[in-house]
């Protein structure tokens, strides 16, 4: 991020989630228990009983009168039907997408969002490297030895989060998608405590 960098926050807890079983009921269960705001950001987002649950919940809590604002990669998400689609907006989600994919933007098609956030009520973020999709919500039919995580975070950190949610969601209000500058990134890495509770 071009500026200021993000101070050192203490008094946040941190939840570890091991694969889909582990984490997207906590995902979905955060998203049931949502009061304002839910906001989701994600790469990875196909159609399946993962996108479908997914859906549900977003679908209930924008008729609740919650806030849903989702911002999907649109390269990451072609696999996200019109129908799932459809279901959010008329629940009254706001659906973005980043960087819609076209012939004369040339290698400017290359700059893609993998971001994988939620967060709820500004008091929880749920972070890591899942994508909605069927492989991550039941990887016990994989044969293969790949594991997905997420990290449950809660404490002062969590406005950080929505803070990098919040820009990334206003910069694709427009036609085309936010892009970095040229000085993009910090200019060096904060300090951290050399001690601290650890896994």
């Amino acid at each position: 991020m071009n500026g200021a960098i993000f101070p050192w926050r203490e008094n946040n807890r941190f939840q570890l989630l091991i694969d889909g079983p582990a984490f997207f009921p906590r995902m979905i269960a955060a998203i049931d228990r949502a009061e304002q705001q839910v906001d989701l950001e994600l790469y990875l987002v196909e159609a399946g009983a993962c996108a479908d649950a997914i859906v549900r919940a977003l679908v209930e809590a924008g008729r609740r009168g919650v806030i849903v604002r989702c911002l999907f990669d649109d390269f990451g998400s072609k696999a996200f039907d019109a129908g799932l689609r459809k279901q959010l907006t008329d629940a009254g989600v706001i659906l973005r997408f980043y960087n819609p994919i076209h012939w004369r933007r040339g290698v400017r098609n290359f700059y893609r969002d993998h971001r994988k956030l939620l967060v709820v009520d500004k008091t929880l973020a749920v972070v890591g490297g899942t994508g909605v999709t069927d492989e991550f919500w039941e990887p016990d039919k994989d044969v293969s030895q790949w594991h997905e995580v997420m990290v449950e975070i809660t404490g002062p950190l969590v406005l950080d989060w929505q803070a990098l949610f919040n820009r990334q969601f206003h910069a694709n209000a427009r036609r085309f998608a936010w892009r970095p500058k040229e000085n993009f990134g910090l200019d060096h890495l904060p300090t951290a405590p050399v001690a601290g509770e650890g896994l």
